[in-house]
C-alpha cells in the first residue's frame, strides 16, 4: 500500500493536569517521536506485515531525518519521499494528562500543504491501496485520479473537515471518518443513520470510528456495529490511525466487514494500553495474541 500524506515528529509531555492559562505546570516526562496520520497509519500496517510506502515531504532539518529514519526503521519505502531545502518539518507540541488520559495538541504545518507535483500513474500501479488524509491535496487528488482508473482502492481518513475533501471524497472507495465528522457531512448524529447516507454516495464500503464506543460499518448495504474492547487506556494518541493502518491490511486480506472492524478494534485497543503515540502501535502477533485471550480467533 501506499500512503499520501502527514508525517510529523511529536514532542510529547506527560503532566499531572493540562495547564489553563498562565499557569505553569511540571512536566512528568517527556519524548520525541514520529508521528502523523497517514504516517502513523503505514507504520501500523507495516508491523502488521503490509509493505507500506511513504509519499510525502519534509524539510531538510533535523525533524525530517529523523522522521525518514523512523519510518524506515518500521519498514515503511520512503523512496518517493520528498525533501525540500529550507522547508519546516511539521511538528506537534502534545500534553497528556496522567489522570484522565486527555491530550492538547498544539500542530506547526509547516510544509504539509503543498508536494508540488502529480504523482505519476505508472507509480501508483506499483500499489494494490492508496490511503489519504488530505495533506499534500495536489498529490493526493493526482493519485486518486490514477489509483480510480486502474482499479486501485482508494482509502480517505477524516478526523477533520479540509479544503479538498469533497473533490477527494469523489474518488474515494473506502471511506472512514469519526462519527463526528460523518455527522457533519450527513446532517446526522446516528451512526446508523449517518453510514446510510455515507453509503448512498456510492462508496464500496464505509465506516465511522466512535472512540470508547467501538466502530460501525456498511457495505452492500448492510450496517455492522463492532463494539471497542476494554483495556486499561494509558494514552490513546495514534488510536484512531492504528485502526486504519489495521482496517487496511484486513480489507487486504479480503476479510468481510465485521472480522474488518473487530480486527481494527483490538488493534486500536492494544495501542491504548500503551503509551506513546509510534511506539505503542502493536505488531501482528500482538494483536492475535490480544484477541486469543478473549477466545477470538481470527
Amino acid at each position: 500500500m501506499a500512503g499520501i500524506g502527514l508525517a510529523t515528529v511529536d514532542m510529547i509531555g506527560e503532566v499531572d493536569s493540562i495547564p489553563r492559562e498562565d499557569e505553569m505546570v511540571y512536566m512528568l516526562s517527556h519524548e520525541k517521536q514520529a508521528g502523523g496520520v497517514v504516517s502513523n497509519a503505514l507504520a501500523a500496517a507495516s508491523r502488521l506485515g503490509l509493505g507500506s510506502s511513504w509519499i510525502g515531504k519534509v524539510g531538510d532539518d533535523e525533524r525530517g531525518a529523523f522522521i525518514i529514519e523512523e519510518m524506515r526503521r518500521d519498514g515503511v519505502d520512503v523512496s518517493l519521499a520528498s525533501v525540500e531545502p529550507g522547508a519546516s518539518t511539521p511538528f506537534s507540541f502534545i500534553l497528556v494528562d496522567r489522570k484522565t488520559r486527555g491530550r492538547s495538541i498544539v500542530f506547526n504545518p509547516g510544509c504539509s500543504y503543498s508536494f508540488g507535483e502529480e504523482i505519476p500513474s505508472e507509480t501508483i500501479s506499483r500499489f494494490d491501496a492508496l490511503h489519504l488524509d488530505g495533506f499534500f491535496p495536489d498529490a493526493a487528488l493526482s493519485a486518486a485520479r490514477h489509483a480510480r482508473a486502474i482499479g486501485v482502492e482508494v482509502f480517505l481518513d477524516a478526523g477533520f473537515i479540509f479544503p479538498a475533501l469533497e473533490s477527494l471524497l469523489e474518488l474515494t472507495d473506502v471511506f472512514i471518518p469519526t462519527l463526528a465528522i460523518a455527522s457533519e457531512l450527513t446532517g446526522e448524529e446516528d451512526a446508523e443513520r449517518a453510514l446510510e447516507k455515507l453509503s448512498a454516495r456510492g462508496f464500496r464500503m464505509a465506516a465511522v470510528t466512535m472512540g470508547a464506543r467501538g466502530s460501525a460499518g456498511i457495505c452492500d448495504g448492510e450496517i455492522v456495529f463492532a463494539p471497542a474492547f476494554e483495556v486499561e487506556t494509558v494514552d490513546t494518541t495514534a488510536a484512531g490511525d492504528t485502526f486504519h493502518g489495521a482496517f487496511i491490511y484486513a480489507r487486504l486480506m479480503g476479510w468481510p466487514l465485521e472480522k474488518i472492524l473487530l480486527f481494527a478494534n483490538a488493534a486500536a485497543a492494544v495501542k491504548c494500553s500503551r503509551p506513546g503515540a509510534r511506539k505503542g502501535i502493536p505488531r501482528l502477533d500482538e494483536v492475535v495474541a490480544f484477541l486469543k485471550y478473549r477466545n477470538i480467533e481470527l
